[in-house]
């Protein structure tokens, strides 16, 4: 026998005898903040349950069908939701504190203000699913699938999403401080306005993504030297649409790369280089002072910066070799 109780007041709401009852209960139920704490309900069939505010702490949800429940500000800390599925769930500001989500089914599901903190999200698929300020923070997601997911504002701050896949999500303002991101693929993802201090991308693919010129400074000074080339590879096939603002922040930093780095590491050295030739050809203007296509800006050393950082009207560029030194350059690199 089982006795369900209203986490709130502890009193008793009913009693079944096996799962086929309790799934008949619970669907029919409409009482908020039930305890099902540590109860064993591995392959329950509990789609369309309204467990909103329900406290599922400690339960095994292995394999169970929780599809277009609802799981508002449920409490399923611990929880092991393993190959659950919860496509099309309502899990507004539901807590998934550690909880294991390894191959789960989240497709299309609502975890706006949800927290995961420390979660195991491995090779979740959380396609299309809303993520707005969720913390994924410390959480490992290995391969997991953010495929059009609405990321903004979300904290994956000191998480492992290595592998995993961004495409087309929309990362606008999330923290992704100290995340590792390695070998992810983040085509057409937008990542404008995200932190992406101490970021590691290594091997990561960023085709058509949208990143901002601050941002791209970020990469090239990380410490890591995939990040350096991840941002330089953007720069290469996309560095012609950056604003001549941006493009001339860029060109300083990608000379520094370009003269230190060969102590450091060849690869970065060699992307530098691509990525400065690219900028190099880009037509526009640099403040008040128009770019021709044809004119080399590699040695950005002597550019005059007025107080606002823009070169003066009527600035003359400097046509350098590669080979010349920089010192001054060299040690702000290092």
């Amino acid at each position: 026998m089982l006795t369900i109780r209203h986490r709130i007041h502890r009193r008793i709401l009913f009693t079944v005898r096996d799962s086929a009852e309790l799934v008949e209960a619970l669907r029919a139920s409409r009482i908020p903040a039930m305890d099902l704490g540590g109860l064993d309900l591995r392959g329950i069939d509990l789609s369309g349950a309204y467990l909103r505010r329900a406290s599922l702490r400690g339960a095994c949800l292995k394999r169970a069908v929780l599809a277009g429940a609802e799981l508002a500000e449920a409490l399923l800390v611990g929880a092991d939701l393993k190959e659950a599925n919860l496509c099309g769930a309502h899990c507004l500001q539901i807590d998934l504190r550690r909880a294991n989500l390894r191959r789960a089914s989240l497709e299309v599901s609502v975890l706006h203000d949800a927290r995961l903190q420390l979660a195991d999200l491995v090779m979740a698929n959380l396609q299309g699913a809303d993520l707005r300020a969720a913390d994924m923070s410390e959480a490992v997601g290995l391969a997991a699938d953010f495929t059009g997911a609405d990321l903004r504002r979300a904290v994956l701050a000191a998480g492992d999403f290595s592998g995993s896949t961004l495409i087309g999500a929309n990362l606008r303002e999330a923290s992704l401080l100290d995340t590792g991101l390695g070998n992810a693929r983040l085509d057409g993802a937008d990542l404008r306005g995200a932190d992406l201090n101490l970021v590691e991308l290594g091997s990561a693919q960023l085709s058509g993504a949208k990143l901002e010129g601050r941002q791209l400074l970020v990469m090239l000074r990380a410490k890591n030297a995939g990040t350096r080339c991840a941002a330089a590879r953007f720069l290469i096939d996309h560095g012609g649409a950056l604003a001549p603002r941006e493009r001339f922040d860029v060109l300083r930093q990608l000379y520094s790369l370009s003269r230190v780095a060969s102590r450091e590491n060849a690869e970065v050295r060699s992307l530098s280089m691509q990525a400065l030739q690219v900028l190099e050809h880009c037509p526009g203007r640099i403040g008040n002072l128009p770019i021709p296509a044809s004119t080399p800006v590699t040695d950005t050393r002597a550019l005059p910066v007025a107080a606002n950082g823009s070169p003066p009207a009527g600035a003359q560029l400097p046509v350098a070799r590669m080979g010349e030194t920089d010192r001054g350059l060299d040690r702000e690199a290092c």
